[in-house]
């Protein structure tokens, strides 16, 4: 409740306190413009007042009769005297004299060896082009920046050029600088702006050539924040026509406008302030006889929230209030009772399995889907429990479990069922997932990891070693709740498990830690298998073809492997064998190819048997 007060006066004065702002800084920033504008024109008058001041100057001094005697003397330092001063008579910056092929003849700055090449042809050629010879224009000379006037000497043939330069600094931009703050820029060799003159801080100034950066001062009005305070900008183009680039920007405090604006704003601050106070009592006497009891329902939801199911709410009275706390204890019972039975049943069964329960009405009866089944079992565990105490036997079936069980889960598997020693793993059910196959193909390949790191630590225990074989089908099967009313359990049933069971039981005929029906190897494409055989399995009249998934670390040339099977199946046993065994020799650990070796021998002695067709049948799981 006191949030809500304070948030609805917070938001009106909020919105008042923008539209004020918004408003106000229109306003500032478009008369701010309107007197930028006005002021770009006095500064273009003055700067053209002041070219035409320098082209009169100009005029009388190419006439000068002294001038001409030294020019025409050819003495360089007749000559040099004489600019002079010229210079100290019209209090210039610069004097340049350039022949009529633009070179230079003297200078009162350096600009480079007599007689080399002057850099201003574009103004030179302008004052070619004028009427009377005449031009002016923003160049640089000697590294500064400079208005410069361009008159002809009369010999009274034209024989030279005369250039005299007004140097471009922050004198200059004092002088323009009763219009508004004035910073004359010009474009470096890199694109980006330097300050040649400025009426503004350092700080500022260097604000402002940071905020043009590389990019072009532009013509219109733009507003920046420079050192912290918010300007209005307006580029102002010295010299159209220069051929440097070079802008003075006209630039009003925006700080220093808002002035009334933030006068106006303290008033309004005043008036929230008083407002809050009034609206944080309002709310506080509300809450005293309102809100408290909902507050101590809320701390009691959050206590849920975070799985503490036995808080009870002890709220006196015959209010609403007092009702809605005795149905939260009720909630908080019956979530405490349902968590525990989620727990149990979290150990009972895969925790996904248990979602799955949970999540749907409790009923008989399933449903068809693709998943994929897995079996793993441990070859010849009960010849090893033979001898041992039955608490040693769990023990060690429990570690086991356990890191298969971590294997299966980490792909998205979820364990149907523990079969002594065996496990029954579903990849695709309860929880669907599009790549099954492949998951569960991975799984398979984790559990050989995981057991092969149980018996490095069996090894170390003096333990004998444990061995497993894998199976995998993938197909369409029914899933859901099996058993009855009173006991059932959520599994799948079909063909498809049984193919999954019998292929596992394949696994220590064949050598094979993993094989897979050719079904799985379908639905996973990508990852590299190898054909192992064709059989019919017992129960079954159609033959499969089981594959075996190649880990990371397998070294068979799958090429070979794949040429040496075809040979077999074609009933060339004698290469066959003899391909087998070279893939052996390579690999002699490769179980599959000694077996492979074998079989090829048995068959060059005892032959196959009538009508064999590649198919070998196994009659016993």
């Amino acid at each position: 409740m006191l949030v809500l007060v304070i948030g609805l006066v917070l938001v009106t004065q909020a919105v008042a306190f923008l539209l004020v702002s918004v408003a106000t800084t229109r306003n500032a920033t478009r008369q701010i413009a309107a007197s930028l504008d006005a002021g770009a024109g006095v500064f273009r008058r003055l700067i053209d007042e002041r070219s035409a001041g320098l082209v009169g100057n100009a005029r009388l001094l190419s006439g000068d009769f002294a001038f001409k005697q030294a020019f025409a003397s050819d003495d360089h330092g007749t000559i040099l005297s004489a600019m002079e001063n010229h210079l100290q008579r019209i209090d210039a910056d610069t004097m340049i004299l350039v022949d009529p092929d633009g070179r230079v003849i003297a200078s009162t700055v350096s600009v480079g060896p007599q007689g080399s090449r002057a850099p201003w042809d574009g103004l030179l050629a302008r004052a070619s082009a004028d009427d009377y010879g005449e031009g002016s224009g923003i160049v640089e000379i000697g590294g500064v920046l400079q208005q410069v006037t361009v008159v002809p000497l009369f010999t009274p043939e034209p024989s030279a050029w005369i250039l005299f330069g007004f140097a471009i600094d922050d004198a200059f931009a004092r002088a323009l600088g009763k219009i508004s703050e004035v910073s004359v820029l010009s474009r470096r060799s890199d694109g980006s702006w330097d300050a040649v003159a400025s009426t503004m801080a350092p700080a500022t100034r260097d604000a402002l050539v940071k905020a043009l950066g590389h990019a072009p001062a532009g013509t219109g009005v733009r507003t920046e924040s420079l050192a912290g305070e918010d300007y209005v900008l307006l580029p102002a183009t010295l010299d159209p026509r220069a051929e440097m680039d070079a802008v003075a920007v006209l630039a009003r405090s925006l700080h220093a406008e808002l002035a009334p604006y933030r006068r106006l704003m303290a008033s309004l601050a005043a008036l929230l302030g008083a407002g809050v106070a009034v609206a944080v009592v309002a709310a506080v006497l509300i809450a005293r006889s309102v809100t408290g009891p909902v507050l101590e329902l809320a701390r009691g939801v959050r206590r849920i929230a975070g799985g503490d199911y036995a808080g009870r709410m002890d709220i006196p009275g015959r209010d609403e209030i007092s009702e809605l706390s005795q149905s939260f204890n009720q909630m908080a019972g019956g979530l405490e009772d349902r968590e525990r039975v989620r727990a149990l049943l979290g150990r009972v069964v895969s925790p996904a399995i248990a979602e799955e329960l949970l999540r749907r009405p409790i009923q008989l009866g399933g449903e068809e889907r693709e998943v994929t089944v897995l079996f793993v079992d441990i070859r010849g565990f009960t010849a090893r429990c033979e001898g041992t105490s039955p608490a040693e036997v769990l023990a060690l079936l429990n570690r086991y479990l356990t890191r298969v069980t971590e294997a299966i889960e980490a792909e998205g598997g979820v364990v149907d069922k523990y079969i002594g020693d065996a496990v029954m793993a579903l990849y695709g059910a309860p929880l669907a997932n599009p790549d099954h196959a492949a998951r569960a193909v991975r799984g398979a390949l984790g559990i050989l990891s995981a057991v092969a790191l149980l018996n490095t630590e069996l090894a170390a225990e003096s333990e004998a070693p444990l061995a497993v074989g894998v199976g995998i089908n993938t197909a369409a099967v029914v899933a859901g709740n099996m058993g009855s009313a009173s006991r059932m359990n959520y599994t799948v049933i079909g063909d498809g498990v049984n193919i999954a069971s019998r292929v596992e039981g394949l696994c220590p005929f064949y050598g094979a830690g993993i094989l897979v029906s050719d079904a799985t190897r379908v639905a996973s494409p990508g990852m590299p298998f190898r054909e192992i055989d064709r059989v019919r399995v017992k129960g079954r009249i159609e033959p499969v073809v089981i594959h075996e998934p190649m880990g990371a670390g397998a070294r068979t040339d799958l090429v070979a492997y794949a040429a040496a099977l075809a040979l077999y199946q074609s009933g060339d046993f004698a290469r066959a064998g003899q391909a087998f065994a070279s893939l052996l020799e390579a690999d002699p650990e490769d179980a599959v190819c000694a077996f492979h070796v074998r079989r090829c021998a048995q068959m060059l002695r005892e032959g196959p048997l009538p009508g064999w067709n590649g198919v070998h049948e196994h009659r016993s799981k």
